[in-house]
C-alpha cells in the first residue's frame, strides 16, 4: 500500500478536517496488507491515526483511515448516537462502534450508515438511506439533501487538502510530516 495512495485518498484525514476516509485497495499478498497497516498504526498512532481494514473480499482490501478523536467526537453527537441506534447499533466505545460496523460491512449489503463515520451530516447520511438520489440538491463529496453550501464547501477544502498534500509529497515530505497530530483531546 504506497504512501502515495494514502496520501490521495486520506489527505484531509492527515490534516485533520475530517474524522476518517475510506479506501479500496487491491493486492496480491494478504500478510504484506495486515504488516503494512501495522506499519502505519505503528508510526502514526502517536498522531491519533489509525488504519483498519474494514472489508475484505479476495483481492481487495477495503480500509478505513480514522482520527480517532474527531470520529470519536463525531459518534458521540446525540444525533449520531440516535441514528446508529436506530439502525441497530448499540452505543458504545469508538472500537465496539468500528467493530459493529465491518460487521455490517461482511453481512452482505453495503452499510450506508457508514458516512455518519465519515463525517457526513447525518440528515444527508439519512436522505440517502431512505430516498437514494430523489431530492439530492447538490454531488460533491458525499449527496447533499439540506445544505448544497456546506457540502460544496466541505469538497473545496478537502480538493485543496488533496492538492497541498500531493504536492508537497511529490517535493519530499513523508507521510508521518504530512500527518498532524490534532489536539481536540
Amino acid at each position: 500500500m504506497p504512501n502515495e495512495l494514502i496520501i490521495e485518498q486520506c489527505s484531509p484525514t492527515l490534516a485533520g478536517l475530517k474524522p476518517a476516509n475510506m479506501f479500496s485497495y487491491r493486492f496480491r499478498d494478504l500478510h504484506e496488507v495486515i504488516c503494512r497497516i501495522k506499519e502505519l498504526n505503528r508510526k502514526l498512532s502517536s498522531k491519533g491515526i489509525r488504519f483498519i481494514p474494514i472489508q475484505i473480499k479476495a483481492d481487495l482490501a477495503l480500509i478505513l483511515c480514522y482520527r480517532d478523536d474527531i470520529l470519536e467526537e463525531v459518534l458521540s453527537d446525540p444525533e449520531s448516537v440516535r441514528m446508529l441506534e436506530d439502525l441497530g447499533y448499540s452505543n458504545g466505545s469508538l472500537a465496539s462502534l468500528i467493530s459493529q460496523l465491518r460487521a455490517r460491512f461482511s453481512g452482505g449489503s453495503f452499510p450506508h450508515e457508514v458516512g455518519i463515520f465519515l463525517g457526513y451530516p447525518c440528515e444527508d447520511v439519512r436522505a440517502f438511506m431512505e430516498h437514494a438520489n430523489e431530492g439530492c440538491v447538490y454531488t460533491g463529496t458525499w449527496k447533499a439533501y439540506s445544505d448544497p453550501e456546506r457540502a460544496r464547501k466541505a469538497r473545496e477544502r478537502f480538493s485543496k487538502c488533496k492538492r497541498v498534500y500531493m504536492q508537497c509529497y511529490r517535493n519530499g515530505s513523508d507521510l508521518e510530516k504530512l500527518t498532524i497530530k490534532t489536539k481536540r483531546r
